[in-house]
């Protein structure tokens, strides 16, 4: 006879004899891992980034500060051969002397079309009193207006 425990009943020192997992517990175990496998899967894709960005070059910039408000100020130029422009979203990342990260600006470039430089203004914040050096990139593209005579972009694809 078998108690609640699974032991066997009337011996003692005796092994325990196994008893299977039940169904449920089986399908809620295996549900659960694919669920992780299909959400980890999910992120890798959001993040890959344009590869026309290696397109827009950074030649300007300099930056203004006033207390924690900040304005960074430069030129982007297109370095590619499309025949329409771009909107850039440009990012500047602001640095202490130990290299950790204290602020961020942002902002956009419009209509920059292939060969042409472009001036961008970005608005943010910037602990002043600590800044060392910053970097701006480009983040992202962007086909806003619809203008004649120039073809729609390509859609991107991931």
């Amino acid at each position: 006879m078998i108690d609640l425990l699974g032991r066997q009943k009337g011996t003692r020192g005796a092994p325990p004899i196994s008893m299977p997992f039940p169904p449920l517990q089986v399908m809620l175990t295996i549900s659960f891992f694919l669920l992780l496998l299909v959400g980890c899967g999910g992120q890798q894709r959001a993040q890959q980034a344009d590869p026309r960005l290696t397109l827009f070059h950074v030649l300007s910039s300099r930056i203004i500060m006033l207390d924690t408000q900040t304005e960074v100020d430069g030129t982007v130029q297109n370095t590619g051969k499309d025949r329409y422009p771009f909107d850039v979203t440009l990012n500047a990342t602001f640095y202490n002397s130990a290299g950790n990260v204290i602020g961020q600006a942002q902002g956009t470039a419009e209509d920059v079309l292939p060969g042409m430089t472009r001036p961008f203004v970005l608005i943010g914040q910037v602990d002043s009193a600590r800044y060392s050096r910053m970097i701006v990139t480009p983040v992202s593209l962007r086909e806003r207006i619809h203008e004649k005579n120039l073809p729609s972009p390509p859609p991107v694809v991931p």
